[in-house]
């Protein structure tokens, strides 16, 4: 442990500047966490990266009985008088004392963006998210480790790099804080808290005890003056989760609103996919083409991904499933998937299309089904997409939200450029020219974009 030790504590901006934390945001964290604690049972509290003690200054005025933890044997040389004698010098992610029996758990631990990633392979061991990893990001076994420190019921209270509740490869992250926790809200500090970063940070409060139900409370405050239960409540948003995406903006911006928009329900009619499970889902060895989700991409309808057949006639065939050309079909359900449209531009590709998906019919001369696949996978629309879906494990779009979806009107020679381009690109995908291809999807996909740019309104976004 010493190389570890002295790659993170060498220097002190822990205490001294990027890591300190304001007091004012230490007191809210204690304030929020012990609001929304229902029984004190053990009255016990700790933060197991203490620092200066500054969150345990506002825990012992509480009235709790404090434990702060800390590598650096130089804090309690900094930390006030009166918590001097409650700091344990000890690495915060070794065993601790009274783990799983603290009411609270409170704290700014380290992040690896700074002090580097922990390869002790004793130490990745003892954690869930450090198990059979090369490394991980000290902030990630932190977190780990404030969870085990709490009782059942116990509230956390963590400043975590915002990445943990954006990024793409941290879901897993987010699924062991769903799994193990009730999330109490989320609130993400304006980037100038932190001495000498702009590195963005946010609070997760969650009370111990999964998997996760119910609204979770999500906040953007613009500064640490608007660091008040009162005041974070009014600003915030109680919303119902979507899959494990955590990051507040994505609940607190509103549904896109575009001048001289229509909505796409007044363009399409919606029909949805069909299929069996269980015994009476069969596959033959040639019939029907089965178009389940993998086969819609955003180069087109491509049964390479996933080639199976329905006998006609069968159970399997469900007539209203049947997708024609010219037909949209639109994936439905499934983080990274849900959004994934394609257009049946063949004989060749039409087929059967499973319940992951519907299937929309073109209704209006003002579009076409070349410019709807291309304006649907927008990165703006799908994002508007991502805002209408439901669900927690699985997540999927009603169709009644989906017709909501606003759509701008394009000239008649775009949509014209549309077929032609959606057509090209799929022939050259089926040629093995995916490079090809996916030049055409990206250039009309940038032109839809500064399309919609241009046509965002003053308010931008609106309420429901």
């Amino acid at each position: 442990m010493t190389s570890q030790k002295e790659k993170h504590f060498k220097r002190k901006e822990k205490v001294l500047g990027q890591f300190f934390t304001p007091p004012k945001v230490a007191k809210f964290i204690v304030e929020f966490a012990i609001a929304h604690l229902e029984n004190r049972v053990t009255n016990l509290a700790c933060d197991p990266a203490c620092g200066n003690g500054v969150f345990l200054k506002y825990l012992k005025e509480k009235g709790f009985k404090i434990y702060g933890f800390d590598i650096d044997p130089t804090v309690k040389d900094r930390a006030p008088k009166e918590i001097k004698d409650s700091i344990i010098i000890t690495d915060g992610l070794l065993d601790l004392p009274h783990e799983g029996e603290y009411d609270v758990v409170v704290g700014n631990p380290p992040f690896s963006a700074k002090y580097g990633r922990i390869t002790d392979k004793k130490i990745l061991s003892k954690f869930e998210l450090g198990r059979e990893r090369k490394s991980q990001a000290i902030e990630i076994l932190f977190l780990e480790k404030f969870f085990r420190c709490a009782r059942e019921g116990g509230i956390i209270g963590v400043i975590l790099p915002f990445g943990i509740f954006s990024n793409t490869n941290l879901k897993y992250v987010r699924d062991f804080i769903l799994r193990n926790s009730q999330i109490l809200a989320i609130v993400a500090l304006p980037r100038n808290v932190f001495t000498g970063t702009t590195a963005r940070t946010a609070i997760l409060f969650a009370k111990k005890g999964g998997p996760h139900k119910g609204e979770v409370l999500m906040a953007n405050v613009p500064s640490i003056h608007h660091l008040t239960i009162s005041k974070v409540k009014v600003m915030g948003k109680s919303v119902k989760l979507v899959d494990s995406i955590l990051y507040p903006e994505f609940y607190l911006q509103d549904h896109l609103k575009l001048e001289n928009s229509v909505q796409l329900g007044e363009l399409v009619e919606t029909r949805s996919g069909q299929t069996e499970y269980g015994e009476k889902r069969k596959f033959s060895k040639s019939g029907i083409p089965f178009i389940s989700a993998k086969v819609v991409t955003p180069l087109g309808i491509d049964f390479t991904k996933d080639k199976k057949f329905i006998q006609p006639n069968s159970e399997m065939d469900k007539k209203s499933a049947h997708a024609h050309v010219g037909e949209i079909v639109f994936v439905r359900v499934g983080v990274g998937t849900i959004g994934r449209t394609a257009v049946i531009t063949s004989k060749e590709e039409e087929g059967i299309v499973d319940d992951w998906s519907y299937i929309l019919t073109v209704k209006s001369d003002k579009v076409n089904p070349y410019y709807l696949a291309f304006y649907l996978q927008a990165p703006t629309i799908k994002k508007q997409i991502l805002r209408y879906a439901r669900g927690v494990g699985t997540i999927t779009i009603p169709q009644r939200e989906l017709k909501k979806i606003p759509v701008l009107i394009p000239p008649k020679d775009f949509l014209k450029k549309c077929e032609e381009a959606y057509k090209e690109m799929v022939k050259l995908r089926k040629e093995g020219k995916i490079r090809e291809a996916k030049m055409i999807l990206n250039s009309i996909e940038k032109e839809i974009e500064e399309m919609i740019k241009s046509k965002i309104s003053n308010l931008g976004f609106q309420k429901d």
